[in-house]
Order: C-alpha cells, then structure tokens, then sequence
C-alpha cells in the first residue's frame, strides 16, 4: 500500500541536517530478501516531523510504515492484493492512500531497453 499523509518534507533539509546518520553500511541482498531493510533518513524525519511520527504510529496497525525515500511517501508491505484494497480502503479515513502492486524491475527499464511499446 501507498500512504500519502500530506505533510511537506523538503529533501533538501534533510540531507543538510547534521544529525542525519552518514556512516551506515550497505544492506545486503541477504537482508533485503528477509525484509530487513531500513530508510536512514526515517528516524530523523520522524523527530523532525512530529506530525510524521505520528502517521507512522497509526499505520502500524496495519503492518510495517515505511518511507518510501525523503519525502512523506510512506509504504506498507501486505500479504496480497485483497488485503491492500482492503486496507488502503480503511486507511482513506486518515490520509490518503492506494493499494498497489510491487514489481521485480521498472516498466521504464523496459522501455529503454527495447522491451516496451
């Protein structure tokens, strides 16, 4: 699911803030295909953006809030597409927000390489 809870966050400020962590090591593929990775940039968010926090804590209930980069952008993995349109549905009353599909490599990809239309 896509969760959009309408707060700004500029990028910018972000990457300029000196308590942002800048020594983290690289997730490995292992970690990643065990769901163990991480947004370094979400912990300091959270404390800048209290508003932010607390859009992660009303999310929780419906699995694991994560940001999608810098922005407010949050997703949260389900186990399938009824459970998302399900959830995403419920979720509506808070922020706005929209089931979707994930995908193993992008449509623009394969446009570039001669894939697409």
């Amino acid at each position: 699911m896509l969760v959009f809870p309408g707060i700004h966050i500029s990028t910018r400020a972000v990457f300029r803030d000196p308590e942002l962590r800048r020594d983290s090591r690289p997730v490995d593929t292992g970690a990643v295909l065990d769901h163990a990775w991480r947004n370094d940039c979400e912990a300091l968010v959270r404390k800048r953006f209290p508003a932010m926090d607390e859009a992660f804590r009303r999310l929780a209930r419906w699995g694991r809030p994560m940001m999608t980069g810098t922005g407010s952008g949050i997703f949260i993995e389900v186990a399938g597409k009824s459970e998302a349109i399900a959830s995403a549905h419920e979720i509506k009353s808070l922020y706005n927000s929209r089931a979707a599909t994930g995908v193993d490599e992008s449509p623009l990809c394969e446009k570039l390489h001669g894939g697409g239309a």
